[in-house]
């Protein structure tokens, strides 16, 4: 979803840009649609988060659980993945859902700032 979103917003402040060198207010159309867009992006990015701390306390009440069972079948298989503290054993996939969410507020952000600073500079 929020890839496609992205894509979207991203084609269209393309076509928006477009109209940009003819028009000042094409490019208040452009902040408008890349502040927007970061909002999203860090909605996503805590959104990325908050599966992550969900996923932990899962994991807390199964580690919980296996303590009473007879085999700790998700134990030894964090055991095996060191844990989490070895990146060449494990990466969790969650570092890199955050570094696609921080990618996208960099390009929205200097997208707003680039759309800015024309706006700013055809006005004078």
């Amino acid at each position: 979803f929020f890839l496609t979103v992205n894509g979207l917003t991203l084609s269209a402040v393309g076509l928006i840009a477009k109209e940009a060198s003819q028009t000042p207010l094409a490019a208040v159309g452009v902040v408008a649609v890349a502040v927007a867009s970061v909002v999203l992006c860090v909605a996503w990015k805590r959104l990325v988060r908050s599966y992550a701390q969900l996923n932990a306390g899962k994991f807390a009440v199964i580690d919980c659980l296996e303590d009473r069972l007879p085999a700790a079948l998700f134990r030894g298989e964090w055991t095996a993945l060191s844990r989490g503290e070895n990146a060449k054993v494990y990466k969790p996939f969650t570092a890199t859902e955050q570094g696609v969410c921080i990618t996208f507020i960099l390009i929205h952000a200097l997208t707003a700032l680039f759309a800015a600073a024309w706006l700013v500079l055809s006005l004078t």
